[in-house]
């Protein structure tokens, strides 16, 4: 739907680690979003925020659409509705940064909001319309002295482009105890092979992050507005773990 769509890029950590060739991992596409919107498919259940946030740094994107599997995102304008099974993030690179020096991929202040069936979010205001059963349901304001947190433990995601893990991980950051949630991108290295980074995922809330909850489809139904991503390379240990010595 974008004038640059993915082509033949399976392989989500390479992008990440810099293979993002015109011609194989990427092309030109149709362009019915306008210059400013990416669009990605089969986001969530492939866990492919990680090869879309290069795309749009690299092309200089501000927005980006990752739509799941059985869903749809409707886009009029700067107006944009989820609807279907699943649901879809929307990002914002305005006013992200990265780090030249360091050689590879990296990122500073992503925005991001998670929209699921019948949730609307304007781009130009990042503002969001929950759908109407969660617009009922509970409102969630960590900034309140009347936040009770659902979840109370903190989390950790070794793989954090699994399938849905995102997703887990925005929500855990949004109710739970924490204001930041962590993971990790990696393939586990070779003894001797050359070195490549893995990756650093860290989401945090600040004064404007909320969200929305509902049950009432009998189960847990979330919707997560502007939480914030940093995304760091890292040198990982070779082997990653060793036999446990009795």
């Amino acid at each position: 739907m974008s004038e640059t769509m993915f082509r033949d890029a399976q392989d989500t950590l390479a992008v990440m680690q810099g293979r993002l060739r015109e011609g194989q991992e990427i092309d030109r596409g149709l362009g019915f979003v306008g210059p400013a919107l990416f669009v990605d498919q089969h986001f969530l259940r492939r866990g492919r925020l990680g090869r879309l946030l290069p795309l749009m740094q690299g092309k200089h994107y501000r927005y980006g659409l990752g739509v799941d599997e059985n869903t749809a995102a409707i886009v009029q304008g700067e107006r944009i509705e989820v609807l279907g099974a699943s649901g879809a993030i929307v990002v914002d690179l305005d006013g992200a940064t990265q780090d030249e020096r360091l050689g590879t991929f990296n990122l500073r202040g992503a925005r991001l909001t998670y929209l699921e069936n019948g949730d609307r979010l304007v781009l130009s205001t990042f503002a969001v319309t929950p759908a109407h059963e969660k617009a009922a349901g509970r409102l969630i304001d960590p900034q309140s002295g009347e936040f009770r947190p659902y979840y109370r433990d903190s989390a950790f995601y070794p793989d954090i482009l699994g399938d849905r893990v995102v997703v887990q991980a925005m929500t855990h950051l949004i109710d739970g105890v924490d204001s930041e949630v962590r993971g990790l991108a990696f393939r586990p290295g070779i003894t001797g092979a050359p070195a490549a980074p893995g990756f650093h995922f860290r989401f945090y809330r600040k004064q404007d992050s909320s969200g929305w909850f509902t049950a009432t489809s009998g189960g847990e139904s979330y919707t997560v507005s502007k939480v914030y991503l940093d995304v760091t390379p890292v040198r990982m240990a070779t082997p990653l773990y060793s036999p446990w010595s009795p």
